[in-house]
């Protein structure tokens, strides 16, 4: 979604007998005055089991695109397994959300629904503690 010079939207659970949670992400454009632009993507095709899948590109790399030098990455885990990710560019951050389960990143526990931001690194070291499925967010530090 870009919101562009302006748009409304709302979402809602169809569905009265299960759950659903949502994640409201906003990441700022690199551009100004923009469309607004909506899209909905299914994303089992690109997920592979014990390993971070890009799902969200600022190029062609996966269908969803954005305005901006942003990378959005998932995965779903066993239990103990370890992963580095490469940042793409010096001087980027990533934000890490475990969605559920539990994982060790950078020498810090998250437990499920935890967050943590990191920067100054050029890669980052998770290991699952739990069956997990984990976010990351990679964006740059500056404007």
């Amino acid at each position: 979604m870009s919101a562009g010079t302006g748009i409304t939207h709302s979402e809602m659970n169809n569905n009265n007998k299960e759950e659903c949670k949502f994640l409201q992400i906003w990441v700022q454009p690199n551009q100004q005055n923009l469309t607004p632009d909506y899209h909905d993507y299914n994303i089992s095709d690109l997920l592979q089991k014990n390993q971070l899948n890009l799902i969200v590109s600022p190029d062609d790399e996966v269908p969803a695109t954005l305005h901006q030098d942003a990378w959005f990455s998932i995965g779903d885990f066993d239990t103990n397994v370890d992963l580095s990710y490469q940042l793409h560019k010096p001087g980027y951050g990533a934000y890490i959300f475990i969605l559920d389960g539990k994982a060790q990143v950078v020498d810090e526990k998250l437990n499920r629904r935890d967050g943590m931001g990191i920067s100054g690194l050029s890669h980052i070291d998770i290991k699952t503690e739990a069956e997990s499925r984990i976010l990351l967010i990679e964006v740059p530090m500056t404007k």
